[in-house]
C-alpha cells in the first residue's frame, strides 16, 4: 500500500517502482494499492498521463481502501 496523499512530486522512479509493483516483476506475488491519489491533483495527474488511471486498486484513503466509511464527529469538526 502506498500513500500518496502528502506526495508533492512524482518524478519516474516513483512511476517504475509503482509499474513494477503492479506488474510483479519483483517476484512479490501481491497487489499494490494507491491512496491519497484523489485527493492529490499532482499526483493524480501524473498517473492518469501515464495511464495509471483508472486502476481497480487506486483510493482516495486508507478507509476506502479497507472499506471503512468515513464518519463525521460533529462535536470536533473532523472527519
Amino acid at each position: 500500500m502506498l500513500d500518496l496523499a502528502e506526495a508533492q512530486f512524482l518524478a519516474s522512479a516513483g512511476i517504475s517502482l509503482i509499474l513494477t509493483a503492479m506488474n510483479n516483476a519483483d517476484g512479490t506475488n501481491g497487489s499494490v494499492h494507491l491512496t491519497g491519489v484523489t485527493e492529490n491533483r499532482v499526483v493524480a495527474r501524473v498517473l492518469d498521463r501515464c495511464g495509471l488511471i483508472p486502476a481497480p486498486d487506486v483510493h482516495a484513503s486508507l478507509d476506502d481502501l479497507l472499506g471503512h466509511p468515513t464518519t463525521t464527529d460533529p462535536t470536533d469538526g473532523r472527519t
